[in-house]
């Protein structure tokens, strides 16, 4: 299936474990940003099993993939549900 402009994919990230590199934040800005203690927090992120969870669009996911294989940390994941 090919994404389209309304299609969705999920990235999840384990804030406590943040060390504050700002790389996801520099890298796809729509989805992070720094907080005032210079971590990384998913914008409209809800709390799920230690993680916080948000919906991005699949058109996104390229992005997103550099993001989260360039986390130093690896508390970045993305899925399609």
């Amino acid at each position: 299936m090919r994404a389209t402009n309304q299609s969705k994919c999920v990235i999840r990230h384990k804030a406590d474990e943040c060390i504050g590199c700002c790389l996801c934040a520099e890298t796809i800005p729509d989805y992070f940003e720094m907080n005032q203690d210079g971590l990384a927090v998913l914008k409209g992120g809800l709390s799920e099993h230690g993680f916080f969870r948000a919906n991005a669009l699949s058109l996104d996911r390229e992005e997103i993939l550099q993001a989260v294989e360039g986390c130093p940390v690896d508390i970045i994941r993305l899925s399609d549900s």
